[in-house]
């Protein structure tokens, strides 16, 4: 049923009445009936203040005491200022009622379970289509369309991230019995089995290495100007880096400063040379084999390489083909590094030795003790994903 709007009658006895505040002329007996009225009918708070504001309009007083006088009452509910002044302009034109007046309200409509089913084939369809195609497809608003795409579809938006091959089931099946056998292994044997691993692994180093966005970020206030930087690349004058490190350090660095990539000849060369001293002060020391990690390129798994590693006395650890996720020179190791060298120039192969070396030398020893002992995790994360990358 229903109710019909509430009318104010001012009461004309003002001068009998002990309900003066502050004005004189402002009579209250009629507002103390109609706010009993508005108690038994349980009317809204903006509709009462609208009665209030009728009362006092009629009464002569201005928008700005009536705002004041409210403010006391009410607080933090009062009318804002400018609906308390449109509603006294309007009340002094002759308008009797105190409700709002209903609004047509335009419904959402756009946001509905159809549009969803539609979005969503569409993403199925093209995963790179934007939100720009979407709304002029099914002519709905851009928003709408974000709305059904993150909270409802609960899509989110991620960059290609690089990998070395796209995996086919038979790279993912070698994987997966390498990184058990070597999991296997760590069971069984615990920390025994990771101090005596040796592993090793070259990268490029540049005279100019530009400086990665993780490096640049500065505090900055909301007012101050973004920093800015022309976008660099690698400078032509590089070399290789050879190094040999294990959970408590660094063995062996070579660095080969012609200009030429690895070969077997060269590499033979290290491990018969100045990498053997090191590694067998090491096996000394842990009274343990070594056991030696290296990835699969041509000069570590030539005829000649595997031979001499056996003559050393080495135990060489299996290690699955494209596994830049599996090497602890990988991911653990080089990028610090580079994160190092970036934006610094160097004139020289020695000034880019001497940083390298002071860079290796400095570091904390639980750094490569670290490095060392996420190789389980990756073997676990590689096992929980059947042989397919491992995420950072």
């Amino acid at each position: 049923m229903q109710r019909s709007p509430l009318k104010v009658v001012i009461c004309g006895r003002w001068k009998h009445c002990s309900k003066v505040i502050h004005k004189p002329g402002v009579c209250y007996c009629a507002v103390l009936s109609v706010v009993r009225e508005m108690s038994e009918a349980k009317v809204h708070f903006s509709m009462e203040q609208h009665i209030i504001i009728k009362f006092l309009m009629k009464e002569g007083c201005k928008p700005s005491y009536t705002c004041s006088r409210m403010k006391r009452q009410y607080g933090e509910k009062t009318l804002s200022s400018v609906s308390i002044h449109k509603w006294s302009s309007a009340l002094k034109k002759g308008m009797e009622m105190v409700e709002n007046e209903p609004r047509e309200r335009q419904p959402k409509t756009s946001i509905t379970g159809e549009n969803s089913d539609r979005i969503d084939a569409l993403i199925q369809e093209n995963r790179r289509i934007t939100v720009r195609e979407l709304s002029g497809i099914l002519n709905i608003s851009h928003g709408s369309v974000k709305i059904i795409i993150k909270q409802h579809l609960q899509y989110s938006k991620v960059c290609t991230r690089w990998i070395p091959l796209l995996l086919i089931d038979e790279h993912k099946s070698t994987r997966l019995q390498v990184v058990q056998s070597l999991l296997s292994r760590y069971e069984q044997e615990g920390g025994i089995f990771l101090d005596s691993v040796v592993t090793t692994d070259e990268m490029w180093v540049h005279y100019f290495t530009s400086e990665s966005k993780r490096s640049s970020i500065q505090w900055c206030h909301l007012v101050s100007p973004k920093p800015k930087k022309a976008k660099t690349t690698f400078s032509v004058g590089k070399f290789m880096a050879t190094i040999f490190w294990d959970s408590k350090g660094v063995l062996y660095v070579d660095f080969l400063t012609e200009c030429h990539t690895i070969n077997t000849e060269y590499y033979l060369a290290l491990l018969k040379g100045p990498v053997k001293t090191p590694i067998r002060h090491k096996r000394k020391r842990a009274q343990t084999s070594v056991s030696f990690l290296q990835d699969n390129a041509c000069p570590h798994v030539a005829a000649h390489t595997m031979d001499t590693i056996q003559k050393l006395k080495w135990n060489i650890l299996p290690h699955p083909p494209y596994i830049p996720d599996l090497g602890p020179s990988d991911y653990h190791l080089f990028g610090p590094l580079k994160e190092h060298l970036g934006g610094k120039r160097f004139r020289h192969n020695e000034e880019v030795i001497q940083d390298v070396q002071e860079w290796l030398h400095w570091q904390p020893k639980d750094f490569f003790l670290s490095g060392i002992c996420k190789l389980p995790g990756h073997w676990r994360k590689c096992i929980a994903n059947q042989g397919d990358y491992v995420e950072k």
